[in-house]
């Protein structure tokens, strides 16, 4: 009432009302039952994915199996201390390699399955776990200041603002429930209350919009099990529209940009261009040989952003590719998607980052966010089907309230099943297309 808009809450109450004063205790009581189990269901669903998307993040930072106080003396270690670690460690914070070499597995900052090689002078990173070698190393930041707190900070931030599917359904169900209450009162002049509270029952995609978070933090989740660091929903929303990419220059030589190139095409990218910020015969040829739309040289920033501009007044949605870039270009784009270091990761600016650095995981960004829209347009259809059941059964077959409080349940449990685990089906369905695969290649730190 207070927002002047007609929310669910109504329905619940009219159905509690109208079937309590009729003696439809049974009912009134199904309603309430229905009310309190989904409800929670939903709270714990979302709670639980929530906690699976940010542990591996926000947890406390464990001590190897001798305990960390040994080679340092406090658990977290301060900014300038200089540490010892041996393998079976779990790095306690940023920093810098003084002296020796590692194998370091950071699959869960980056979702790369593949050891990654550093020796002195490459900076390590919280979290990660060190798997061979002895090295000791200075301690640069911790606690909230390391990566895995920005990329923490980051999902926290992604998962907490609706996308826009999620605004524009919330605004079209507050419709839908007034039309259905007005339909109800007219409805009660000619075929009695009951019936008319039944036929104001269907709700027709509400629980689309309630349950969109549940679903995109499953998407989240799969994101950054694949080295995509997804900072807001709408990227993926504007993703899978996007029919147009611009790659920086600094990003195409790369060992995989053939492959990204042909990958993309395959998936109807339209248009492809390149931009360098130096007038290099080489990346003229590299154009030429992958076979690019557009490749324009000796870019500065204010002409990089007028490229950006004139794509998008030709009515394509633009998706731009660097790595680590800050420019206005960034900003105008559609999507901005980086290939910056985990090192430069507070500074990074783009919608998408790639933490693992692989060029391809473009492909595999693009296809979650096609099977993203997928999803969602699942979840209206599963969500909307009870809407009509409920009108059909109360018109044609006269089934009255209770049938119609089952059917809404019914609903409900279905739109949560779906959000649940279809993004986990459609991981598994990547894996065995080939799609999602571990690292192959050598990444420098």
């Amino acid at each position: 009432i207070h927002e002047q808009r007609m929310d669910v809450q109504v329905l619940d109450t009219l159905i509690v009302v109208v079937s309590f004063s009729t003696g439809q205790w049974t009912v009134t009581a199904l309603q309430l039952w229905f009310n309190y189990v989904g409800e929670k269901y939903l709270r714990e669903t979302e709670a639980a994915a929530r906690q699976q998307l940010l542990a591996p993040f926000s947890a406390a930072l464990p001590t190897n199996r001798q305990g960390i106080s040994q080679l340092c003396p406090q658990p977290l270690p301060t900014v300038g201390a200089r540490i010892m670690l041996e393998p079976g460690d779990i790095i306690p914070a940023d920093g810098v390699i003084i002296t020796g070499y590692a194998l370091i597995d950071e699959q869960r900052l980056t979702g790369n399955t593949r050891p990654v090689e550093k020796e002195a002078s490459d900076p390590v990173f919280a979290m990660t776990v060190l798997l061979a070698g002895h090295i000791s190393l200075v301690v640069e930041r911790t606690g909230k200041d390391t990566v895995a707190a920005q990329i923490d900070a980051a999902l926290q931030h992604a998962a907490s603002h609706e996308t826009r599917f999620q605004v524009q359904r919330t605004a079209a169900t507050h419709q839908i429930i007034g039309w259905m209450l007005s339909i109800g009162g007219l409805a009660t002049l000619f075929t009695g209350v009951n019936t008319a509270a039944a036929l104001s029952d269907a709700r027709f995609g509400y629980d689309s919009a309630m349950l969109t978070p549940l679903a995109l933090l499953r998407y989240l989740k799969l994101a950054l099990q694949n080295g995509l660091l997804v900072k807001d929903g709408h990227s993926f929303e504007r993703m899978a529209a996007v029919n147009t990419l611009v790659f920086d220059a600094r990003v195409m030589q790369h060992a995989a940009a053939a492959a990204t190139i042909c990958a993309l095409r395959q998936r109807g990218l339209a248009y492809i261009y390149l931009i360098s910020t130096e007038d290099d015969p080489i990346v003229e040829n590299l154009g030429a040989a992958l076979g690019l739309d557009g490749i324009l040289t000796a870019a500065k920033p204010q002409v990089r952003l007028q490229v950006i501009q004139q794509l998008q007044a030709e009515g394509k949605i633009v998706c731009l590719v660097g790595d680590g870039m800050t420019d206005a270009a960034m900003q105008q784009a559609d999507v901005a998607v980086s290939l910056g270091s985990l090192a430069t990761l507070a500074d990074d600016k783009a919608q998408v980052i790639l933490l693992d650095e692989r060029l391809d995981r473009i492909t595999q960004l693009y296809d979650l966010a096609k099977q993203w829209q997928v999803q969602v347009r699942t979840l209206s259809q599963v969500t909307f089907l009870p809407g009509l059941l409920t009108v059909a059964s109360t018109l044609f077959l006269h089934t009255g309230l209770m049938i119609a409080v089952l059917i809404d349940a019914g609903g409900h449990f279905a739109g949560i099943y779906t959000a649940k685990f279809l993004a986990a089906s459609k991981r598994d369905e990547m894996a065995e297309n080939g799609t999602i695969q571990p690292s192959i290649e050598k990444r420098e730190a």
